[in-house]
């Protein structure tokens, strides 16, 4: 039992920092996405450290080395802290009107091959602006390329709403990263509780988040969290197949399947792009204790995807906003067994048959 709450207060460490029909929706395109390979700031530092990888080296054991690292670390005025089991769990606040805010982004590439990561932010289910802590102009994204054997640290500030959602999520879109990156399983994305109302942090009740496992139970565990995989119209899992360095799949895209897990929970699934443009997929999907989970995908909505030229992603996402800080007050008060704070993001692929 220790070692697995250790090795999920090692996920929601990863999943910070990132170690990998909708009427309100917004139509962002390519134009809010700033180079700043392009302009000189007081803003971008470079260097040859490696200090966040070599950390993640020292905290978690891999087989294979931590090669890249990609994060996002609030400023100390913004962080706050919840200490759960011993653990303190960071958590974000704006201090100020306007309400901002500010971090680094740090990237670290210790590899031969350039990374150029694309940085959204999220609030809930809309984008929120960012921009350079030296300079006065909002964007949708930032793009930068690191180059072989270095490190970036970006100064940002970013914009949220008093009154949005009170989570920050954390996209740094790889563009370099191979085709197949985005599969459900990896810490793409990085999500944090956002104390923007001053509500009380984890004033939800907890009849939801209250479960128990046998020991066997818990020993048998295959799945802690839902991941997710395409399926088609028989919600049979589809193969991929790579053809000219690209990922296809074999059949087309129908829906998704979760994983069964062995609690109960409710998702959202939100359908977005890589300008941040976001479409609501599914809400308060209900999860049942040990069962898998179809999520079907609307037929217009895979006709655009198909049409679109933008790379399409699905994320899945639990306990939102103040959830997050409910679920870890369960885990500290004992009535669970540990968090079971979730995200994930798995990429759109277009059928052999639809291949342009």
């Amino acid at each position: 039992m220790k070692k697995l709450w250790i090795l999920l207060c090692l996920s929601f460490f990863f999943i910070l920092c990132g170690c990998e029909d909708n009427n309100s929706k917004q139509v962002l395109g390519g134009e809010g996405v700033i180079n700043l390979n392009s302009r000189n700031s007081d803003s971008i530092h470079i260097s040859k450290e490696m200090n966040e990888l070599k950390t993640a080296s020292e905290v978690a054991e891999s087989d294979v080395p931590f090669t890249q690292f990609k994060g996002f670390v609030p400023n100390k005025k913004n962080s706050d802290y919840i200490t759960i089991k011993g653990e303190d769990i960071l958590y974000v606040k704006p201090v100020d009107e306007p309400q901002i805010i500010s971090g680094s982004l740090i990237y670290e590439n210790n590899t031969k091959n350039p990374m150029e990561i694309q940085s959204l932010f999220l609030q809930g289910n809309e984008v929120a602006k960012i921009k350079l802590s030296s300079e006065s102009s909002y964007h949708n994204a930032l793009k930068y390329k690191v180059s072989p054997f270095s490190s970036v640290t970006i100064e940002v500030d970013i914009k949220v709403k008093k009154h949005g959602e009170s989570e920050l999520t954390f996209f740094p879109f790889d563009l370099t990263a191979s085709n197949d990156f985005y599969n459900g399983a990896n810490n793409a994305i990085s999500r944090f509780y956002l104390d923007v109302n001053e509500q009380g942090k984890g004033s939800h009740s907890f009849k939801s988040h209250s479960f128990s496992l046998k020991q066997e139970e818990m020993e048998n565990i295959e799945n802690i969290f839902p991941l997710p995989y395409w399926v088609d119209s028989n919600k049979q899992d589809i193969k991929e197949v790579f053809k000219d360095n690209k990922v296809y799949m074999k059949k087309r895209i129908s829906g998704l399947k979760l994983m069964a897990i062995p609690y109960e929970t409710k998702v959202d699934v939100l359908l977005v792009d890589e300008f941040g443009n976001i479409s609501i997929i599914a809400e308060n999907k209900g999860i049942s204790k040990n069962k898998g989970t179809y999520i079907p995908i609307e037929n217009h909505t895979i006709k655009e995807i198909y049409n679109s030229k933008q790379r399409q992603f699905l994320l899945i996402l639990n306990n939102r906003g103040e959830e997050m800080i409910t679920d870890l007050n369960a885990v500290n008060q004992d009535m669970k067994p540990f968090p079971t704070t979730y995200n994930s993001i798995i990429e759109f692929h277009k059928s052999l048959d639809s291949k342009q």
